[in-house]
């Protein structure tokens, strides 16, 4: 399994990937984390739009992806909305901070360094968890919506 990580600089460029993904299939594999500012309210909408649906039977960009959304308090970074799979992973991340979170899903060291930088700057991350045929599939996909960046990783086994 692969992990590819997209930074966002803005909600609609996030939104613009969740789409494209979730056109492509993606859906339970896309997973954002985002500061609570300023994206709060998709965060809430999706919440209150979910009354007992699956993640993936919302349509409308990280509004659907919100729905099982986890505010978090990161050391070092601060609060935190994560929506998707990676919420499992960050919940109750003390030391280590996303680094620790995300190692499972490969991200280790300097990159999830980047990934905490990028959090602080407000900036949106974009996950999508899926095997190897489709990561160059997915990247492509982030970068074609306005990604600012996008790695890949290999999910620890």
């Amino acid at each position: 399994m692969r992990t590819v990580v997209g930074i966002f600089n803005s909600k609609s460029a996030a939104e613009a990937a969740v789409g494209q993904l979730r056109g492509a299939g993606y859906d339970e594999e896309i997973s954002i984390v985002t500061s609570p500012e300023g994206h709060s309210s998709d965060f809430e909408r999706g919440r209150s739009m979910s009354a007992g649906a699956a993640t993936g039977g919302i349509v409308g960009g990280i509004a659907g992806i919100a729905l099982g959304a986890s505010a978090l308090a990161v050391p070092g970074i601060g609060p935190l909305l994560a929506a998707g799979p990676v919420s499992a992973l960050l919940t109750g991340v003390t030391t280590g901070g996303i680094i620790g979170g995300l190692s499972s899903w490969g991200i280790t060291g300097a990159e999830g360094r980047r990934y905490e930088n990028a959090l602080r700057e407000g900036k949106i991350l974009a996950f999508v968890h899926t095997d190897e045929g489709r990561v160059d599939e997915a990247s492509q996909m982030m970068r074609n919506s306005g990604a600012e960046t996008v790695r890949k990783h290999r999910t620890k086994s």
